[in-house]
């Protein structure tokens, strides 16, 4: 191709001839290009303002790494279209580089260049970004704070990716793992990230990047867990020690000490344990072990006949506790195993204390247990607790679930680690070197603050937003109670035109919180509702609220488009959504006339999840097609296959109406209108016109009729999936015969 040469008044060729201004095409107008990222095309849109032209010429240009744009090169330049013409689809496959790509047209009268229209920039993406790998977190340089760093798939293939959520969530106080909510949304060339968290305590992040496409997979969580804290752990209190030759269930075994304590952190990254002997004094302190976080108990196998202390620290990356250390505790001595085993503990009880310390993440009661030790012989007792579970089911009782190892002539225990709003049940026994005694049990309910005896007024002024940049909502109440325990919030999908899913549980919260982040599988219409709830009950549901969950991408094209009349002999216009992001449908119809179609006119807009449409305009001897498409907020899909359908005229053997439909996937219904009785033929073949089955109706009277096609040939088998034809045909008893034909698209 020559050199282009634009905005000039007379252009000279190599050749000398020369061309007077009329020669040059007139610029294009109302270029446009919209990209359909499901079927990777984009349609580029035009105005033809010349006439003279002998085609459009495309350049395009592909924005660099670092965010400026290259020079136009002739190189980039395609002829896309003849003249006269005012619309080209490319699906651009892999020779065109993913990325921000800018597009101008011009018209062309070779040599003869129109000027470039006004340029128009599109993402041109395939796929969904892929996921970062080898994620490692790590402490941050400022205390509290964390460093997260991964390898970034996106400075290899930069164009894939718009950004990087990033998730966390904080474990609980019996190592339970809460929701996830959003801590940042980075660049997609960015591969670390520094947070900051709301509280202290350990924290599992996870991260995955997006695109226009939509979000990729998230990076795997494991050991991706780390601590935020700004200081060293509080030390754990309460620590005994007691000597038993007992670590199973059924009490016999070596000599052996239980140590066992409270922890006090949340913070603590594991526990160091030492060791001291005495014999005739104090020998020096000797490391024993260290074990993990959360742990609050542990067994010594490695004791001989002596007398021992214990002590214990907390220690994280920021710094150690300070040493608490237990009573002394001597072993066995040679006095052999006692003749039984000891008398169990009475009077166990339970109440609500008011927690001094105020403990993050905690109500405002600990639970205080009591008991009367009965035994003179026990060389401890045993304290286990379980919490009762969601759905108000308990777990089978386990070792897992020992709170402590207590000493001997020990009577109570201040249990702290209790959530508020919350069933718990305790059980204590007694034990020697004989054995165990019989639990004794008590169960309590640990509230938010005081029980109420009114149920919580209902939030209002509830209110749902798409959270930019994450495929999710963020809600927000207003709480209108001073005694609610907490909010339970629902969701539920819409799956039709007033159709909705049933409402599941997304969350719930305590008291106070007026918000909350979820995440919905796909997209989708979504509707929540939120109340209030504490022991005496729940309060009212705040008004329902909706909302669409897109993410930023026009829908697919509706399938499997037909037409029929119907009883009433008007024509019933059906599709199949593809899509769960459509917000409505376009439909539009012309007219076959005088040897040409008309124009295309819009019919009617109708609403999400509708799959089909009845036209009651429609002339009797009118020859139609029609056409439809979904759109949303970001574009509109392209046109679904059109269909055309002559609707019948009335007289002679007067086949007035036709309609055929799958009922229950079971069988095809087969429904005409007779202006007078006649003979009737139903005959059914598949798309390449070969017979499948003939279904003799017999002589039908006037008015509404109906005929079943059980699915089956004329062998009696079974037909498979897709597209069969049937035709109606009446005879009436002066010899005249009408006949329609209509399609049905069978689904297993």
């Amino acid at each position: 191709m020559g050199t282009v040469l634009l905005s000039v008044m007379l252009i000279v060729c190599a050749g000398g001839a020369a061309f007077a201004e009329t020669d040059v095409p007139n610029q294009p107008m109302n270029f446009q290009a919209v990209a359909n990222q499901q079927t990777h095309t984009i349609t580029f849109t035009w105005t033809d303002t010349s006439g003279i032209e002998d085609g459009f010429w495309l350049q395009r240009r592909v924005r660099n790494l670092d965010g400026t744009w290259p020079a136009w090169h002739p190189a980039a330049m395609t002829q896309i279209a003849n003249a006269n013409e005012t619309r080209f689809v490319v699906k651009p496959g892999l020779f065109w580089p993913e990325g921000l790509t800018e597009f101008r047209l011009a018209a062309a009268k070779l040599p003869l260049f129109s000027s470039w229209t006004r340029s128009v920039k599109v993402w041109v993406l395939y796929i969904r970004p892929q996921s970062a790998h080898q994620v490692q977190i790590a402490p941050g340089d400022v205390p509290g704070t964390l460093t997260i760093l991964w390898a970034n798939n996106a400075r290899e293939q930069p164009a894939y990716t718009d950004g990087i959520f990033i998730q966390r969530r904080l474990m609980g106080l019996h190592g339970d793992w809460g929701p996830w909510r959003k801590a940042a949304i980075v660049p997609p060339d960015a591969d670390e990230y520094t947070d900051t968290p709301p509280q202290q305590g350990w924290y599992q992040y996870r991260l995955r990047p997006y695109n226009r496409v939509g979000p990729g997979n998230w990076a795997p969580i494991h050991n991706f867990t780390a601590l935020a804290a700004n200081q060293a752990p509080n030390a754990p209190s309460d620590v005994t020690a007691s000597f038993a030759g007992v670590v199973t269930q059924q009490m016999v075994g070596p000599d052996r000490i239980r140590v066992s304590w409270q922890d006090r952190a949340w913070t603590e990254e594991k526990f160091e344990i030492q060791r001291r002997m005495r014999q005739g004094g104090w020998l020096a302190w000797q490391a024993v072990t260290t074990i993990g976080r959360n742990k609050q108990r542990w067994v010594d196998t490695t004791v001989g006949e002596a007398t021992y202390q214990y002590r214990i620290r907390a220690k994280n990356f920021w710094g150690e506790s300070e040493w608490v250390e237990s009573p002394t505790v001597s072993t066995g001595g040679g006095g052999g195993v006692p003749a039984t085993t000891p008398q169990p503990p009475s009077d166990f009880v339970a109440q609500l204390v008011e927690d001094p310390a105020d403990t993050p993440g905690t109500g405002p009661y600990n639970v205080q247990l009591n008991w009367t030790d009965n035994a003179t012989d026990e060389a401890g007792f045993v304290l286990q607790r379980r919490a009762m579970n969601a759905d108000g089911s308990w777990a089978e009782w386990s070792n897992d679930h020992t709170l402590s190892w207590l000493g001997m002539n020990v009577q109570q225990y201040l249990d702290w680690m209790v959530e508020p709003s919350r069933w718990y049940h305790y059980r204590l026994r007694a034990y020697n070197r004989a054995g165990p005694s019989v639990w004794q049990q008590v169960r309590i309910y640990v509230p938010a603050h005081p029980l109420p005896t009114e149920k919580p007024a209902a939030p209002d002024n509830f209110t749902i937003r798409p959270v930019p940049g994450f495929p999710e909502f963020a809600l927000r109440w207003r709480d209108n109670s001073d005694n609610e325990a907490g909010f339970v919030v629902q969701r539920r999908k819409q799956t039709g035109v007033e159709v909705w899913s049933g409402w599941e549980t997304v969350g719930h919260t305590y008291r106070n919180r007026r918000d909350l982040q979820d995440n919905p599988p796909m997209q989708g219409h979504y509707q929540y509702r939120v109340r209030a709830f504490n022991a005496a009950g729940p309060s009212n549901w705040a008004r329902n609220v909706t909302a669409w969950l897109l993410y930023g991408n026009p829908p697919y094209a509706p399938q499997d488009t037909s037409a029929g009349i119907n009883a009433s002999g008007n024509v019933l216009f059906t599709w199949l959504r593809a899509s769960e992001c459509e917000e409505g449908f376009l439909v539009q119809r012309r007219q076959y006339a005088a040897g040409a179609w008309s124009p295309w006119q819009t019919m009617e807009k109708r609403p999400a999840f509708t799959e089909q449409y009845t036209d009651v305009t429609v002339q009797p001897g009118g020859d139609y097609q029609y056409r439809v498409r979904a759109f949303n907020r970001y574009g509109a899909s392209n046109w679904a296959p059109r269909v055309r359908i002559t609707v019948p005229a009335i007289g002679g053997a007067a086949l007035c109406a036709v309609s055929v439909t799958q009922v229950n996937g079971q069988a095809v219904s087969v429904v005409y209108r007779l202006a007078a009785a006649a003979d009737v033929t139903v005959e059914v073949r598949n798309i390449a016109g070969r017979m499948v089955k003939t279904i003799p109706c017999g002589t039908a009277s006037a008015g509404i009729n109906t005929a079943t096609w059980n699915l089956r040939n004329s062998a009696g088998a079974t037909v498979p999936a897709g597209t069969y034809l049937c035709t109606v045909t009446a005879r009436s008893e002066d010899g005249t015969q009408a006949s329609a034909v209509r399609t049905v698209s069978l689904r297993r």
